[in-house]
């Protein structure tokens, strides 16, 4: 089989398929071959055949080579760490490049000296994985390696140096970071800024307080929510505290920053008017919380209203990174971030402009419609009419009904059905069809019998 895949050579520069022919092997059988193949890596991932990958890696066709590595970076597992640092002396660059995005997904910090070596490597798009795959690992050794990126001669490696600095969230890259809030590329700048607040350092507080008068207006969204991880968290905390002093100045900082619309709540009250620390504090939380989703929902209701939400329903369904299968239960760093800042431009472009963490809401979200979508077809394809075939519908399509209690109860109310205490409604109606179903068991058994004796010669 390896003799067959030597056949077919690709040309990525004009996308070209060289064919050459021997003994009679012509194209259609070189690429059956290749799919036999295929399909037998896609087994392997199945069976979590992580062995079995890794000795796919050394095979001689390139393309069996990739398969293999992109199935292990799905799989993520640490046995593969090794294997995988070894594919960076691949002759093929997209193999090295997809095998460090693999690296990054598996986090194992073996990997780290490797992946940091690799950053200075001539092609673009090897160095700009590598800083990637750096920051979803997270280990603070990539700290100075990465600082040193924000010099790289392509604008995009500079971008993605300073994301992997947010994600470590190495304090010692703050100083460098809050410098580049000066750069007069808005991306940069905007990078910059994200990161500094999920790093959270209070000396970043005033830095970023100048960027509200940027005259970008996605500078200006982008530092109010970082202001919010810096500066606000950590006030609201302060007005716990039993030192009366420390409570005033948290007041006194809060209603700056609302000058700036940092914090939109009124705080008119003075600390001494106030019944209750932890009152004043869940007031404070609870408008900013609202004032951000109200702002999230309006932008939502904007993006449908304008026809552009058939991109992100799009591409959570044709998404090669399956989201459908446990965005929400992983980590978002799990998945390929390129595709994901494609879309947020994609939507800037329209005129819509969402933060990072935006764009993955929607991605949830659209997730879960999709999802519950589903189940209103698996349900509803039994036509039920009361609350108990519900239920019955409910518990012979999915093992575990009560994982799916919230979707229920939201077609129950569409379709307008009563009901009381729906898990207890399950559990009762679990119970019966169990005994049910036992019951049909032994009755069926004992015709069986009954059969056997009526057969029987006599």
């Amino acid at each position: 089989m390896r003799k067959f895949l030597y056949l077919v050579k690709g040309h990525r520069r004009d996308r070209s398929v060289k064919i050459i022919w021997v003994g009679g092997i012509n194209c259609g059988d070189i690429m059956r071959v290749f799919n036999l193949l295929r399909t037998r890596i896609e087994e392997m991932e199945d069976n979590g055949d992580v062995e079995g990958l890794i000795h796919a890696l050394n095979d001689d066709s390139e393309n069996v080579r990739r398969e293999a590595v992109l199935a292990l970076e799905r799989i993520g597992d640490v046995r593969a760490t090794e294997p995988l640092m070894q594919k960076l002396q691949d002759p093929d660059k997209t193999i090295q490049e997809e095998a460090i995005t693999a690296l990054g997904r598996i986090q194992d910090k073996r990997a780290v000296p490797l992946l940091i070596q690799t950053l200075n490597n001539k092609f673009i798009g090897i160095r700009w994985r590598a800083a990637e795959s750096l920051g979803k690992i997270g280990d603070p050794r990539a700290t100075e390696p990465l600082m040193q990126k924000l010099q790289d001669p392509d604008k995009t490696i500079q971008e993605e140096a300073i994301t992997a600095l947010g994600r470590i969230q190495d304090k010692k890259a703050v100083p460098l970071l809050i410098q580049t809030l000066n750069n007069p590329n808005s991306s940069i700048r905007s990078r910059a800024i994200e990161s500094l607040g999920k790093i959270g350092d209070p000396q970043a507080t005033e830095p970023v307080i100048m960027t509200l008068h940027d005259k970008e207006k996605i500078i200006q969204e982008v530092a109010i929510t970082a202001l919010g991880r810096i500066a606000v968290d950590p006030l609201v905390q302060d007005l716990k505290s039993e030192d009366q002093k420390l409570r005033e100045n948290a007041i006194l900082s809060l209603n700056r920053l609302r000058e700036f619309k940092v914090s939109e709540p009124e705080i008119k009250v003075k600390v001494e008017d106030v019944d209750s620390d932890d009152k004043l504090m869940d007031r404070i939380v609870d408008e900013a919380v609202l004032n951000e989703k109200s702002n999230f929902k309006l932008k939502s209701m904007e993006l449908e209203s304008a026809g552009f939400y058939v991109y992100l329903e799009n591409f959570v369904k044709s998404s090669k990174y399956n989201y459908l299968d446990g965005f929400i239960n992983r980590s978002r760093y799990d998945y390929e971030f390129v595709d994901i800042k494609k879309l947020r431009n994609l939507l800037e472009d329209k005129g819509i402009n969402f933060t990072e963490e935006e764009v993955t809401w929607l991605i949830q979200a659209e997730i879960e419609n999709q999802e519950y979508l589903e189940f209103e077809s698996r349900i509803m394809a039994r036509n039920p009419e009361n609350l108990n075939q519900y239920i019955e519908t409910l518990i012979k399509t999915y093992p575990e009904p009560r994982d799916h209690m919230g979707d229920l109860e939201k077609l129950l109310k569409q379709e307008n059905i009563k009901h009381q205490n729906l898990e207890q409604e399950i559990e009762k109606i679990q119970k019966q069809l169990e005994i049910t179903e036992f019951e049909n068991k032994l009755l069926a058994k004992e015709a069986m019998v009954r059969d056997k004796k009526i057969l029987q010669p006599y």
